[in-house]
Order: structure tokens, then sequence, then C-alpha cells
């Protein structure tokens, strides 16, 4: 893998990956008849231990033998910074970097098919923003630890986050600016890109946040501000570029994940977990220019997709 920090001017995007449609036809205005009703599996879900370790120390990440963790540092009762590190085997402890500003947002992410560890920095906070450290994805091989080495790598990728690499493959977030007013970066659009070759990106969706990735990287479980309730979820279809949207639970509030097991994107609802099936129709452009202030339908629309209350 080569790191790829030439890119100055920022991503190179496939010309037909970028085309907006400027008018939108009456046959792609969203018609709310459309939208599926998904059909659920509810298990019993088994909470993973407490990410607070302690007072000072939080779990962060997670995968088989390693676990990401940020202790908090004080200058008398006051935080002061955040220094993160790499736990092996529950015994050998690898600093990652120290002296985070302390409201820096991390995300982690780790391959299953290779074995990589994925960390991106982000601060919504303009007077404490780190270009050096936030405009790079940061990679690390997980097969070096075997030797006590902790190898890392780097991909220059400015205003960018929400990093996964599957098969080769780095799907991200990234947005054109900073736009505070949302939340730092909240209005992002969705890129896949090779590993190697970032400057080679393509668009998969426009206005969307990355939530999750299904292990074959075919689907992305994704918010959207404007859809027809506000941060609705969808399941993204990465080959088509299309969406469904999933409606009758609080979706939004909750964790996910993807389980290799049911091959299903899971909320955790408390003691329990909600499987959605995977839609049968992807009906709507997730590069639609505007990736729309959707209508807002009236009266008793809503209740044909309510489901049961969870006991």
């Amino acid at each position: 893998m080569c790191s790829s920090q030439n890119n100055t001017n920022g991503l190179k995007l496939q010309e037909d990956a970028v085309l907006a449609i400027d008018t939108i036809s009456a046959q792609n205005e969203h018609p709310v008849d459309n939208i599926e009703i998904i059909k659920e599996t509810i298990a019993p879900f088994v909470q993973h231990p407490t990410s607070i370790i302690n007072d000072d120390v939080h779990r962060i990440g997670f995968y088989k033998d390693y676990i990401v963790y940020e202790k908090l540092i004080r200058k008398g009762e006051e935080l002061d910074s955040i220094e993160l590190y790499l736990n092996y085997k529950k015994t050998d402890n690898y600093i990652i970097r120290k002296s985070i500003y302390s409201d820096k947002t991390i995300h982690v992410s780790f391959s299953e098919t290779t074995p990589l560890m994925i960390i991106n920095y982000l601060d919504f906070r303009p007077e404490y923003y780190d270009s050096a450290i936030d405009d790079y994805f940061w990679i690390y091989n997980l097969d070096s630890l075997a030797n006590g080495i902790l190898h890392k790598d780097s991909i220059y990728c400015k205003y960018c986050s929400d990093g996964y690499v599957i098969n080769d493959k780095l799907f991200f977030a990234r947005s054109n600016e900073r736009d505070d007013f949302y939340d730092g970066f909240a209005l992002s659009d969705i890129y896949v890109a090779p590993l190697d070759h970032i400057e080679d990106s393509v668009a998969i969706a426009r206005k969307f946040r990355i939530r999750a990735i299904s292990s074959d990287g075919k689907y992305i479980l994704a918010q959207n501000k404007n859809t027809i309730r506000n941060w609705s979820c969808a399941i993204i279809n990465v080959e088509q570029k299309k969406y469904q949207v999933l409606l009758g639970r609080d979706y939004h509030a909750r964790q996910v994940i993807y389980s290799d097991e049911e091959r299903k994107f899971g909320f955790i609802f408390g003691e329990k977990i909600v499987y959605v099936d995977m839609p049968q129709t992807f009906p709507f452009d997730a590069l639609e220019k505007r990736n729309i202030f959707w209508p807002r339908p009236k009266g008793d629309w809503y209740k044909k997709f309510e489901k049961q209350p969870l006991e």
C-alpha cells in the first residue's frame, strides 16, 4: 500500500459519477408509494462489556484480539487532552497518538479482508482543526504486531471521515468544505476508491452519512438529513447507486451493526437487536443533485410503516 499525499486539490472523480440532474423529472421526485414496508427479525442481544473501563479510560473500537481505547488527560479537574492506545491480546499496549484535543471525534474501523485498522480524526471546532492530523486517513498494519511493531501509513483526504477498507477498496465520506452549521461534516458525500489510489474515487451517494457497511461492500447503511423524516436511515445499493428508506422505528437513534451470520443490518434496542431485511427494490437515486427535500405526507400515512413496540 502506498501513501496518497500529493492530491492537494481534492479528489479527481470519474465524470459519470458526478453528473447532477438539474431538472428533476416527475418519475424522479421520490413518490412515497415506492417506499417498502421492510420486514424485521427480532433477537436477544447480549451487550458487550461497557465501553467505560474507568472514569478516564474509554474503549472506542474493538475487533478480535484488538481494542482501541482513549485515555483522558486532565490538568487538575479540567480535561486537557486525549491519548489514543491500541491493546493487543489484553497484554501489549501501543501508543497511537498523544495530545489529541479533547473534543475531537475519532472514528475507528477494522478490515476483515486485510489486517488493517483505519483511524481518522475530526474536530468540529475550527480553531482546533489540525490539518496535519485531520486531513488524513491513518492506516495501521496489524500483521506487524507479531514482531512488536505497529506500522503506520497515511492517505491524504481533506474533510474526509468514516473510512472503511473492504477488499482493497476504501469507502469513505467527504465534505466539500467545513459545514459547521450542520455539525461539522454532517452533509458529506460517500465515495469508494482503490486503497492505493484515492484520486480515482467514484461517488456513491450525495449528502449521506455512513453508519455501517456490509462486509462484502455491496450495501451501505446511511442517513440523509433531507429524506422523508430528518435523518431517516436508508440502505444504499453500492453497484446501483440507489437506495431504499427505512421507516417504522427510530432506527436513526440506535447503534447499528452488520451481521455476517444474518447477512443483515441490525439495530440495538437495549437487550434486543432488530435485524432488517434487505430491500427488494432501490428506487431512489443516491446521486441526485439536491438529494432531496421530500414532500411530507399528511394524516395517517406513516401508520402503515409502524412496527409493534418492543417489549
